[in-house]
Parts: structure tokens; C-alpha cells; sequence
């Protein structure tokens, strides 16, 4: 036995029974579920549960990094995430899965991955009810012999006695602490703690320790997907799929990042979104060398350097290299505009565009310029004003080589080797290549002050 497993924790938590070595820390964890936050941060009024946390999110008001890397000079505010960053250089992946012994370079990794397990082992009563309504006795039968083969070690509460039930008769796991409403739910969870997948798929040999998994699993094999949103009909192959969906329409985002203040529907998407600020890109593009946080970025990113479109539209044929991209760009062609926002009712066909409009409102600006402290609404915004600091101008124009901070700005100048002027002044008919130039135009029907110069009125 290690000398982890022989910590003294004599501290326990009333209502959720996690220990601790010490009474602080028991105190600091009963905040939690009070919901108490004592902190004040005097900047923006921000609370929080513990001191430490109010210490570390005031560096984001000053712009301190006190810890700092010195293999790539990259600084940051919190230990935690400079730890982090570390084990980029390093390699190291401190925290294996218990289950299938996985290594992750962080925490925050592991837990997103162990969500996984517990999906498996957990899937929602109501996919479980729809699944046994279907079922025969036969099939019931085998799912017990099956789970009469686990180790005794492992199933000690087969036998359930009123000694070892909880207050309101539920069935605990002596691992875990975990509470079930039937015996045989607990029977099934003990197979989270054995690592054994009874039930295998005949398709691709993937094991699942639940049929209803097994089941769930079978329909991206079909491409079943029976569950429907009903706002935008979006389909999907898990009723929990939905219910995290639907949160999207509703707007509910629970889980807010101290550092930008972005939020998010699920808390796995937060701790994967905080790996971003940690620095952790531990995905790189053998072509470009360009790195990412996330396996699936990068593999779409390589998408990029071979055009792979496998995503047509069926309207205008036009090919995407997201389904993602393919379905926002369908909404051009039907008009639909599924994410309302819940101040002004305006209506967007991205959710993305949706949140970014939310700020016009709040006047939140969460992306700031380290070189002269300047906020701005978006990323992108905060990436072209750093080009004026860097002098960098990445878009040429291919007839006569000119150079332009912005997209935009290379398409308005392309225009002009074009003759191509599509914004028309609708008093005079003069057209114009850019629309800038028809606004200041207007100014003249207007009798605006121009270029220092009062427009002449006749009394």
C-alpha cells in the first residue's frame, strides 16, 4: 500500500461525504454547496469561494505574470497553469485513467476523459426504460448472468442487507459512496470499478459495460438518430445529446471562465477551453508546424493543406470543410436564424455571432492587447489591432503586390483593378468600390462639415 492510500482524512463533508486532512479545507468545500462567495473583487464585482482564487483573478485587472517559463519566455498568472505548460517541454503526463491507465498532462484532461467511463456507465434512466420496454425476459436473464461473473471482491452488495443501505433505502457503492435506487443499477456501476465491457459490438468490436450503451452505440452504426430538437430539428443519437443541445436555444451557460469570462453548456468544454489560456497545445501540423489544443482542430486544420471539402451543399453545390460550416451556411439559403437574443429579440444563424452580439449590450470586452492595454469585443478584432503594433500585413494583393492588414480591406482594394463598384448612392446614382467611401459621399446630401469645409446653404 502506498503512502497515498494511508493519508488520514477525518474530516468529512455532511452532504456529499468527501474527506479532507484538514477542518479549513472541509469549511472551504462546504462553500460549494451553499453557494457562498465571501471574496469581493473591489475592480468588477466578481465573488468568489476562496481567497486564493480572488488573489489569482485580480492579476487579470493588473496584467501580472508572476510565473514564468524559461524555455519559451511565455508568462502567466496562475502556478497552476504555468505547471501546466511545463509539461509541454517536458512530456510528462502525470495522471493516468484508473480504468484503461491512459496518461493526461493534466487534471482538468483526465476528468473530460473519465466523463467518458461514467457515460458509459451512467446513461440517462430514460434511455434505460425506452431499452427494457423493448426487451424480452430472455434478454434480461443474460444481463444477469453476465454480472453473475464479476468478482465477489467487487460486488459485495449482492446481498443487501438493511445494515448497508443509506437513510432512504438506496443501494451504496462501499467504493465509491455512490447512491442507486435499485440494486441492480448498482450491480451495473461496479462494472465502472472492475474496468469489464461485457457487451461487445458485433460491427466494429467496441465493448460497452451497459446494453443501453451498447444500444446507443449501434445507431451511429444505422445512423438512427431518433431524438429531435424541436426548435432548429437538429437530430441526434442520445437523449442526452438533446438535452445539452437545447441549452444552446435556451442560452443557459452555466460554466464561466475567471479569466475571459466566456461561457460555456457543458463544464468539460470549460476545462478544455482553460488548457487555451494554460498555453497547452500539444497537437502540431507536420505541413505548417502550426500547433492546437485540441486533436479535432488539428485534423480539421489539416483538411486546409489537402482541400478536403467532403461537406457539399445540396442547394448550390458549394463544398465545406466542416459539417459544421455546411449547416451555418444552409441558413443563408433557408433564412433560418435559430439563436434569438433575449435582450433585443434579434435573431442570428450562429451561436458564435449570437454571444459576440451579446457584448454590445453588456459592453464586456474580454480580449486585451498586452502592448497597449486597449480592449476589444472580439479575437479578431484584437488580432488585427496587433498587426498595427507589429507593422505585420499578411493579405497581398496578387496584381500589384500590395500588402493589407485585413481581409477585408485586400477584397475592397481587389475591386478596383475590377472597375467593380457595387455601392450606389441612391440620391445621386454615383457608385463607389468600397462602402466607406459611399458613407462619407452621403455626408455631401447630408450637409455635413467635409474635410474641414462647411457645406454652403442658401437662405
Amino acid at each position: 500500500m502506498d503512502d497515498q492510500s494511508m493519508v488520514v482524512k477525518p474530516f468529512k463533508c455532511e452532504v456529499c461525504a468527501k474527506c479532507f486532512t484538514r477542518k479549513t479545507n472541509l469549511q472551504s468545500h462546504l462553500l460549494t454547496h451553499t453557494g457562498e462567495r465571501p471574496f469581493d473583487c473591489e475592480v468588477c464585482g466578481k465573488k468568489f469561494s476562496r481567497n486564493t482564487n480572488l488573489q489569482s483573478h485580480l492579476r487579470i485587472h493588473t496584467g501580472e505574470k508572476p510565473f514564468y517559463c524559461s524555455i519559451c519566455k511565455k508568462g502567466f498568472a496562475r502556478n497552476t497553469n504555468f505547471q501546466m505548460h511545463l509539461r509541454i517541454h517536458t512530456g510528462e503526463r502525470p495522471f493516468p485513467c484508473p480504468i484503461c491507465h491512459k496518461n493526461f498532462i493534466a487534471s482538468i484532461r483526465l476528468q473530460r476523459h473519465m466523463q467518458i467511463h461514467e457515460d458509459e456507465a451512467n446513461e440517462q434512466e430514460n434511455d434505460d426504460k425506452i431499452i427494457r420496454a423493448t426487451e424480452n425476459e430472455e434478454e434480461s436473464t443474460k444481463d444477469r448472468k453476465v454480472l453473475e461473473t464479476v468478482p465477489d471482491f467487487f460486488l459485495p452488495m449482492t446481498n443487501l442487507s438493511a445494515d448497508n443501505l443509506s437513510p432512504d433505502n438506496l443501494h451504496t457503492c462501499q467504493i465509491c459512496h455512490k447512491y442507486f435506487s435499485r440494486s441492480f443499477n448498482l450491480q451495473t456501476h461496479m462494472l465502472t470499478h472492475t474496468g469489464e465491457r461485457p457487451f461487445p459490438c458485433e460491427i466494429c468490436g467496441r465493448k460497452f459495460a451497459r446494453r443501453t450503451n451498447l444500444h446507443a452505440h449501434l445507431r451511429t452504426h444505422s445512423g438512427e438518430k431518433p431524438f429531435q430538437c424541436p426548435t432548429c430539428k437538429k437530430c441526434f443519437t442520445r437523449r442526452t445529446n438533446l438535452q445539452t443541445h437545447a441549452k444552446i436555444h435556451a442560452g443557459v451557460r452555466a460554466f464561466q471562465c475567471d479569466i475571459c469570462k466566456k461561457a460555456f453548456i457543458r463544464n468539460n468544454d470549460l476545462q478544455l477551453h482553460m488548457e487555451m489560456h494554460a498555453g497547452a497545445k500539444p497537437f502540431k501540423c507536420n505541413i505548417c508546424t502550426k500547433m492546437f489544443s485540441r486533436k479535432s482542430n488539428l485534423l480539421m486544420h489539416i483538411r486546409i493543406h489537402t482541400n478536403e471539402r467532403r461537406f457539399s451543399c445540396t442547394i448550390c453545390g458549394r463544398a465545406f470543410i466542416s459539417k459544421t460550416n455546411m449547416t451555418t451556411h444552409m441558413r443563408t439559403h433557408t433564412g433560418e436564424r435559430p439563436f434569438p437574443c433575449i435582450s433585443c429579440g434579434k435573431s442570428f444563424a450562429v451561436n458564435t455571432n449570437l454571444q459576440m452580439h451579446m457584448r454590445t449590450h453588456s459592453g464586456e470586452r474580454p480580449f486585451r492587447c498586452e502592448k497597449c492595454g486597449k480592449n476589444f469585443m472580439t479575437s479578431s478584432h484584437l488580432q488585427m489591432h496587433t498587426r498595427t503594433h507589429t507593422g505585420e500585413r499578411p493579405f497581398r494583393c496578387p496584381k500589384c503586390f500590395r500588402h493589407f492588414y485585413r481581409n477585408t480591406d485586400l477584397q475592397s482594394h481587389l475591386r478596383t483593378h475590377a472597375g467593380h463598384k457595387p455601392f450606389c448612392c441612391e440620391v445621386c446614382r454615383k457608385v463607389f468600390s468600397r462602402n466607406t467611401n459611399l458613407r462619407v459621399h452621403m455626408q455631401i446630401h447630408a450637409g455635413v462639415k467635409l474635410h474641414g469645409q462647411a457645406s454652403v446653404t442658401k437662405s
